[in-house]
């Protein structure tokens, strides 16, 4: 166990043992308060060649004073992502105390050191370290699961995916474009200039003369009644008083059918 002031800069290093190893290792630290387990912080070291690697943690606060214990866990991994842990590779763990170094006074006039006290007050100190029981793991062989995950890699990287077919492509929708509706508007209006222009041109209806119509009926009166003369008949006679009684009394009709059909 080692012994920092806080703030204090704290050395990691972790050397890979197989001298055999040539895969790509990767080493991450935990830094915990050895009492409460709360994780600290969390260091990647860096690969220095030769399975060698190596980091630095700065030393946490002392808040009372009397010292914090701290351990720092170091463990491989086989990945950059620091998820598959290696299993050959065990976990270490390391315990630290944080605290303040008491300054000694050589100077002169002052009481001599008494170093009985301070390997007394060291011993103290190292009492109150808790033990940190480190588990013991069993090296597990994962060669058949590693090698039925390089199987199923191979199938999926064998897989054939169809290209999906490509989808058409939907037909623009031309811009409907504006009719002009004046040619047709100009052929309304013309036909209905002709129109009005047609209208204007019918003569208007003259005076219908009558004169032939009444002469006609004039002459057709004028036979009926030398028709109806001719069937008056008073003693097979006609008198003046008889003409004079027929201009007063109603005129009578006597085979004026026959009169009228007679060629």
């Amino acid at each position: 166990m080692s012994q920092f002031e806080p703030k204090e800069y704290i050395p990691i290093t972790k050397q890979i043992t197989d001298p055999l190893e040539t895969s790509t290792l990767y080493v991450r630290a935990y830094m915990r308060n050895a009492k409460t387990d709360v994780l600290l912080d969390t260091i990647d070291l860096t690969d220095k060649g030769d399975q060698r690697f190596r980091g630095e943690v700065e030393a946490p606060h002392d808040p009372t004073g009397n010292g914090v214990y701290i351990t720092i866990t170091t463990q491989v991994f086989e990945d950059s992502g620091y998820t598959s842990a290696s299993s050959i590779y065990p976990i270490n763990e390391e315990s630290h105390l944080i605290q303040t170094r008491p300054t000694i006074n050589l100077g002169g006039g002052g009481a001599d050191v008494n170093y009985d006290k301070v390997r007394r007050i060291i011993k103290e100190e190292i009492d109150k370290i808790p033990e940190v029981e480190i588990p013991r793991h069993e090296i597990v062989d994962i060669s058949p699961l590693l090698k039925e995950i390089k199987s199923v890699k191979a199938d999926i990287n064998n897989i054939s995916i169809p290209e999906m077919p490509k989808i058409p492509e939907f037909p623009k929708i031309p811009k409907q474009e504006k009719v002009d509706l004046q040619p047709i508007l100009n052929k309304l209006k013309d036909l209905e200039s002709s129109v009005i222009k047609t209208i204007g041109n019918i003569p208007e209806p003259k005076e219908t003369d009558l004169k032939p119509l009444l002469k006609s009926v004039k002459s057709l009166k004028n036979n009926i009644k030398d028709s109806m003369e001719f069937n008056l008949v008073v003693n097979g006679k006609k008198t003046e008083s008889d003409k004079e009684e027929e201009e007063e009394k109603p005129v009578q009709l006597v085979n004026f059918k026959k009169y009228l059909t007679k060629k």
